[in-house]
């Protein structure tokens, strides 16, 4: 029925010794599958979510936490502190005295759980692919979403409305720009970040797929004479666009077309920390299987002059 080196065959080998072991009786050979899922979504966690790859999450402990006056789970973290200009003073008399105090913030964790999920456990050794790919596939599309979301939620409320002045700096960072996604809106863009008191340049470029491919209209003139050629045979666009790190992602409900977001260095923007790992919760009972993946992350974005957003129409 299958040929020796069928990946078919080995798939189905490989789900059927899976749920084998999540039938056993054995608590030793349960934990061992268990661990097994767990392994392969924690390697999948990390090359999805837009959050996830536009900066790392670091782990961190117990002995990290600060103990707050409500039962939250909560580290204090310090913004650089600023200092007054330099100024020239007459001879013979002291420099003006500046008390150093630095801001702090509190990054909070939560927990996020996918929802159950539930199986015949006899179906799934049918599947002609590795089952580990559908469970993590279901898992983690519901867990980085509520990621992505909160990230870009907590973008929103510093740029306000378009060509308004942001509710947290009071500068606009939020901008529309005539004429499409072309080189000289492009070269507008980036002078978004430079232009506000921050000074911060532009280090990462969110798009959704639909928006990066407008760069396919490109001239020769604009992308350039080997890039133009090597755009037009293969189809491809560089990940280093103007020297920056492009993200380009499906989820067009959090990125809209025509929409580009200017993220500065995430060390100048933001703090995101795991305190509980992507962990598998599998429970078996007669022949059901039912599972689902939660995490205990925070995530805070504190300086709003780090981000922007380009509206191109």
């Amino acid at each position: 029925m299958f040929a020796q080196s069928d990946p078919v065959r080995k798939h189905r080998e490989l789900n059927a010794a899976l749920f084998d072991l999540l039938e056993s009786t054995n608590p030793m050979e349960k934990q061992a599958a268990v661990d097994e899922l767990n392994n392969f979504i924690r390697v999948q966690v990390r090359e999805d979510g837009i959050h996830r790859r536009y900066q790392p999450f670091p782990k961190v402990s117990s002995e990290d936490l600060t103990p707050q006056l409500t039962e939250t789970n909560a580290i204090v973290c310090f913004k650089e502190p600023r200092s007054p200009a330099a100024v020239s003073i007459p001879y013979n008399t002291d420099p003006i005295g500046w008390f150093i105090t630095g801001p702090r913030f509190l990054l909070t964790f939560q927990r996020i759980a996918t929802p159950a999920f539930m199986k015949d456990i006899s179906l799934l050794r049918t599947y002609p692919y590795d089952i580990r790919q559908v469970i993590s596939d279901n898992s983690l599309r519901d867990l980085l979403a509520v990621e992505d979301s909160r990230f870009f939620a907590a973008i929103h409320s510093f740029l306000g409305e378009p060509n308004a002045p942001s509710p947290a700096t009071g500068e606009v960072q939020y901008i529309t720009v005539s004429g499409g996604v072309t080189r000289d809106s492009l070269k507008i863009a980036l002078q978004l970040l430079p232009s506000l008191s921050g000074h911060f340049e532009t280090q990462t470029i969110i798009v959704n797929n639909v928006t990066h491919k407008e760069i396919l209209a490109w001239t020769h003139n604009e992308y350039g004479g080997p890039n133009s050629q090597e755009m037009l045979e293969t189809g491809t666009i560089k990940d280093n666009l103007f020297g920056r790190n492009w993200i380009v992602t499906i989820k067009r409900h959090l990125v809209p077309d025509n929409t580009m977001y200017l993220l500065a260095d995430p060390r100048a923007v933001s703090v995101a920390a795991v305190l509980q790992d992507t962990t598998m919760y599998v429970k078996t009972e007669a022949w059901k299987v039912m599972w689902f993946v939660w995490e205990e992350i925070g995530s805070v974005v504190a300086n709003a002059s780090g981000v922007g957003r380009v509206d191109f129409t």
